[in-house]
């Protein structure tokens, strides 16, 4: 029975009598009984349920939680795996680059041990140039001293010419002074001297064009000589040739004045001649076919003096060629020694990349260290045993530094001590060869055989040389290109192991994220649940206004709504603000305090506030599961607050 009924039955019995009254009683507490009964037996099944369903979630957390272990330990063991996998190739890496280093270091003590040798040969050749500069400067000196007496000479010579043409002259004169006087007792006489003049100036013409032949022979020389002496600062040996070929060429020219001389004598005989006219015209014929053997010697002499000059030419044209090989060697050992410095660049380009490499990798180490100690006593063992091996693989690596160090130093002495040995050597060859020299210059015909065999020896050798220098240079270029080759491979190697090592941790963390969202996840939704349950069972009255997360902290928000009839709209402010620093997208806390800062742009008359009282509307119908009603209000307050403020 409802309780309308018990009442209107209570009223009868009131009206009707004492009798109707006890049954109504009777069957009231009958009803009682029941309904207590009733309730017993909903109590009993809701705990039953409620133990069924603790049970069922007991199970359901139970296996769970084994599967959860189970992948846990699964993780584990991968985890174990991939570690000694790592931990294995960190130490296959590390002797790796052990030996890299050893191999860097034993290619730097042999570019250095080459740049020292460079070094001392290049000193060596400046000391050997400086020398062969003195002793050239000598050499010009006693040349520039010879040239002067030899200039001297020639002025004497010059001068006893000069005195002997004009004895001549005056003779002349003296004859034609006679002949004036036997004119006409000897015509015929006066033929014969006029014969014998036409023939003294055709001698004197021959005399001048020989002088003038010899003058412009020794501007020649004397071009040549500066020329050579040109030559002679930039090549060193060659000078040496030339002055031979000087030599050779004074001798010539000593046999041309002995030539000069002989026809002085021949002169004199003349004038001899001139006193016996009549012996002169048998001896004409004799001396002019003398003179044309003297011609034709002369022109042998030209001949042989013209082939000279083109050989000397063509040792010219060959030493410029010689001294553009060597120019171009010195370019190609300056770029030689560009790409050594460039080569040293990158090598220590490589050295950082390796430090940096090694700071990573000791970085890793030092994780891996730390996730190390959080594991098994045994593991802390073997690594404390592998850092001891380190270490004294260490230890003898810097006791092999050091006898390497040593036996350099060594080494170093040794050839310092073979240098010593070599220079000696080359000052013994130097008197040696200077001894020859001289012993050359006394049989010259001999020494030009020589030197050209000798020429062609070095020519062969120089060839060989170069051919040698090449070869070494194109396996230097080869052992480059290998290096460059295998350094690019192990750099690939180590970026597609670091790729690997950062993909193995991006994953594991991805792993890691996942999980947690998962499990935030169901996190919330066993709240959103609760929650939705707590708000079908309650009567809220601004369920319609709150979403689940606002419903959770109802408190909070009730209380700073209740607040502003009893706080000023700056401190409901405040609350307001602390409660979205701790939930920044509560749809509720936003909407309050967009409307206090309305209401306080309306108190103080402020289009700032006002402006952020706006900015806050948009920014609640820009949050994500805002309730419809909470949604309607904020766009039609939007609305007219953007309204109001165009009016403005």
């Amino acid at each position: 029975m409802s309780p309308e009924q018990q009442k209107q039955n209570e009223k009868g019995s009131r009206g009707g009598g004492k009798e109707a009254f006890g049954e109504n009683e009777k069957e009231l507490e009958l009803e009682k009984k029941k309904k207590d009964e009733e309730k017993k037996k909903h109590v009993e099944e809701k705990k039953r349920i409620e133990e069924l369903n603790r049970k069922l979630e007991a199970d359901r957390k139970k296996k769970e939680e084994e599967s959860k272990r189970k992948e846990q330990e699964k993780k584990k063991q991968e985890e174990e795996k991939k570690r000694k996998e790592e931990l294995r190739k960190q130490e296959e890496e590390k002797k790796k680059h052990a030996a890299e280093k050893k191999r860097i270091e034993e290619l730097n003590r042999k570019l250095e041990a080459d740049r020292k040798r460079e070094e001392e040969e290049k000193r060596q050749q400046q000391a050997e140039k400086k020398r062969k500069e003195e002793e050239q400067k000598k050499e010009e000196e006693k040349k520039r001293k010879e040239e002067l007496r030899k200039q001297e000479e020639e002025k004497k010579k010059h001068a006893a010419e000069k005195k002997r043409i004009e004895e001549l002259n005056r003779k002349l004169e003296a004859d034609r002074k006679r002949e004036e006087e036997t004119k006409k007792k000897q015509d015929e006489e006066k033929k014969k001297h006029e014969k014998e003049k036409k023939r003294i100036e055709e001698l004197n013409r021959k005399l001048e064009a020989d002088r003038k032949r010899e003058e412009e022979e020794k501007r020649q020389q004397e071009a040549e000589k500066k020329r050579k002496e040109e030559e002679q600062k930039k090549e060193e040996e060659r000078k040496r040739k030339q002055d031979e070929e000087k030599k050779r060429i004074e001798e010539l020219n000593r046999k041309l004045e002995a030539d000069r001389k002989r026809e002085e004598e021949e002169k004199r005989q003349q004038e001899a001649e001139k006193k016996r006219k009549e012996e002169e015209q048998k001896n004409e014929e004799e001396r002019k076919r003398k003179q044309d053997e003297e011609k034709k010697k002369h022109e042998i002499e030209k001949k042989r003096i013209e082939e000279l000059n083109r050989k000397l030419e063509a040792d010219r044209k060959r030493e410029e060629e010689e001294k553009r090989q060597q120019e171009e060697e010195k370019k190609r050992k300056e770029e030689e020694q560009k790409n050594e410095e460039e080569r040293k660049r990158k090598q220590d380009e490589e050295k950082k990349k390796h430090k940096e490499e090694k700071k990573r990798i000791e970085e890793l180490n030092r994780k891996l260290e730390a996730d190390r100690k959080r594991e098994e006593e045994k593991i802390k063992q073997e690594e404390q045993k592998r850092k001891q091996e380190e270490e004294q693989k260490r230890k003898e690596e810097e006791r092999k530094k050091k006898e390497d160090e040593i036996r350099k130093q060594e080494e170093d002495k040794i050839r310092k001590e073979q240098e010593k040995k070599r220079l000696e050597e080359e000052k013994r060859k130097n008197e040696e060869e200077r001894k020859r020299k001289e012993e050359e210059k006394r049989r010259m015909e001999e020494e030009k055989r020589r030197l050209e065999d000798e020429k062609n020896k070095k020519e062969e050798a120089n060839k060989k040389k170069l051919e040698e220098e090449r070869e070494r240079i194109e396996e230097e270029k080869r052992k480059q290109v290998e290096e460059r080759k295998r350094k690019n491979e192990d750099e690939k190697r180590m970026k597609e192991e670091e790729n690997k090592s950062k993909e193995l941790l991006r994953m594991k963390e991805q792993e890691n994220e996942r999980i947690n969202q998962e499990v935030q996840k169901q996190q919330q939704k066993e709240e959103e649940k609760k929650l939705q349950k707590e708000k079908e069972n309650t009567s809220y009255e601004f369920n319609s206004l709150s979403n689940p997360a606002d419903f959770a902290i109802r408190n909070l928000l009730d209380n700073a709504e209740n607040s502003l009839y009893i706080l000023s709209d700056e401190e409901v402010l405040k609350m307001c603000e602390e409660i979205l620093k701790t939930y920044p997208k509560s749809p509720r806390a936003n909407y309050l305090k967009a409307d206090i800062l309305i209401k306080m742009a309306e108190e103080k008359q402020s289009n700032s506030i006002l402006e952020q009282g706006i900015a806050q509307y948009q920014k609640v119908l820009d949050l994500p599961d805002v309730p419809y009603a909470l949604l309607v209000d904020a766009g039609t307050k939007l609305a007219e607050k953007q309204i109001f403020r165009g009016k403005i």
